[in-house]
């Protein structure tokens, strides 16, 4: 009886050397998991910028290019308060 006991703990003690191996693995597939969501966030905020500098173009260009026979929205403005069509004064040009 005393004999089938130290076997019994002998294979216990085998089982804790993968419970071990185990337990790192699963450490270092958190530490991969967590520096690639470390990625994830830092490429979302480069990424934000240039979203948004593309979504102003497309509303400045919707804005200044009339589709196809309609007027512009800038033209339509000025049609409706009265206001001659004079080219759009730019930005940083006293």
């Amino acid at each position: 009886m005393r004999a089938e006991r130290q076997s019994e703990l002998a294979g216990l003690s085998g089982m804790r050397g993968n419970s071990s191996a185990l337990n790192a693995l699963t450490r270092r597939a958190q530490t991969v998991s967590n520096e690639a969501a470390g990625m994830r966030i830092v490429n979302d905020i480069g990424q934000r910028p240039i979203d948004q500098a593309a979504e102003i173009d497309a509303i400045r260009r919707s804005v200044n290019t009339p589709a196809l026979g309609a007027e512009s929205a800038l033209e339509r403005l000025q049609r409706l308060s009265g206001k001659s069509a004079a080219p759009a004064p730019q930005l940083g040009n006293s």
